[in-house]
């Protein structure tokens, strides 16, 4: 068996993980009695951590000292959420076919009722942590863009 073909079967074979739920703490409560701005960006990142971690990603950025950055980011609201309730955060990472050292982020965050409550976006690059220039994925990185083909092609629809 060659070696990207155990790769692929390795990766088909992998827990995958793509969807990650919380529950809206208290503090991210406003005046008005919803989930307030603030919170519905932390719930987006930390979605961005939780794959981080659960992939082995963050193992490699240690190990590289290479590392995701944000230049640009914003959010748009469509629905309330309120505290106690259950938020589902889908984390979608889009390569730059153009410059590899370039990424865009989508991300919804889905309330209880399974409506889209807001949908984040962000704009971002790679650094070398060191050097504390931009720079391209480290090739100890490239099972994750296996890792995304996966969770888009799940995403597609039967």
């Amino acid at each position: 068996m060659g070696f990207f073909l155990a790769f692929r079967l390795l990766i088909q074979s992998m827990n995958i993980k793509s969807e990650f739920k919380y529950v809206v703490n208290k503090n991210y409560i406003d005046i008005n009695g919803h989930f307030m701005e603030a919170g519905y960006y932390h719930y987006a990142v930390q979605s961005v951590w939780d794959f981080n971690h659960h992939h082995g990603i963050m193992d490699v950025i240690k190990k590289t000292n290479i590392g995701p950055i944000t230049f640009k980011s914003g959010m748009t609201f469509y629905k309330e959420v309120f505290e106690g309730e259950e938020i589902l955060v889908k984390p979608r990472l889009y390569k730059n076919e153009d410059d590899d050292r370039y990424w865009s982020l989508k991300i919804k965050i889905i309330n209880k009722d399974n409506k889209l409550s807001a949908e984040y976006e962000s704009l971002g690059s790679f650094m070398d942590l060191k050097k504390r220039k931009i720079t391209s994925v480290p090739i100890e990185l490239a099972f994750v863009d296996d890792i995304w083909k996966e969770i888009f092609r799940a995403d597609e629809p039967s």
